[in-house]
């Protein structure tokens, strides 16, 4: 068995990866390695808290009543901040 690898000296004398990532070359293609790998479309405290739904849901929980009737009729009647789009109605279980 003999060698087949050609000769190449400059290959010999260039850098390493471990020597270009010392010297910074290359980081950023590892920065954007590490990053997430999808983007996360979420909302805020502040958004989530501006709904008086919620405030209203914690008010129920701090005394004890957000399991009751009275709780499941109360929070029915409140509108969200925001009224749905018409086409998010579904007409699946409708009769």
């Amino acid at each position: 068995v003999g060698i087949v690898a050609k000769l190449d000296p400059a290959r010999a004398v260039a850098d390493t990866v471990a020597s270009r990532a010392r010297m910074g070359i290359g980081a950023r293609e590892e920065f954007e390695l590490q990053q997430p790998l999808f983007r996360l479309h979420t909302y805020t405290e502040e958004q989530v808290f501006s709904d008086p739904r919620l405030r209203v849901e914690l008010a129920l929980r701090e005394a004890g009543l957000h399991k009751t009737l009275y709780a499941r009729e109360v929070l029915s009647k409140l509108p969200p901040p925001k009224l749905p789009r018409r086409d998010m109605e579904s007409t699946a279980f409708k009769m």
